[in-house]
């Protein structure tokens, strides 16, 4: 399947690393594929997670210092050359 430049097929990784298992969004940004957030269906947890690919094969997990608290769902922008989070889904414990 080939999306923009984006191909998954033989030699791609459909799913990217980390825990989540719905709820994750995905934004292109500066040539590279993001997956932000996430959330666990069997243990009823939201995640923090930003991973990044330019291939499709090999992905990074992206850390800083200020990320956005656990959440699924939420909104990407590009704005001023910067990726932004909005808020979305969050759950309380």
């Amino acid at each position: 399947m080939l999306l923009g430049r984006w191909r998954i097929g033989r030699g791609y990784s459909n799913t990217r690393p980390g825990l989540s298992e719905c709820g994750f969004v995905a934004k292109v940004y500066a040539g590279k594929l993001w997956i932000i957030g996430g959330f666990s269906n069997r243990r009823s947890v939201n995640f923090a997670e930003v991973w990044f690919t330019d291939d499709g094969k090999n992905w990074q997990e992206y850390k800083s210092d200020m990320m956005f608290s656990p959440r699924h769902e939420v909104t990407p922008y590009v704005f001023n050359g910067s990726l932004w989070v909005v808020r979305r889904q969050h759950v309380a414990r």
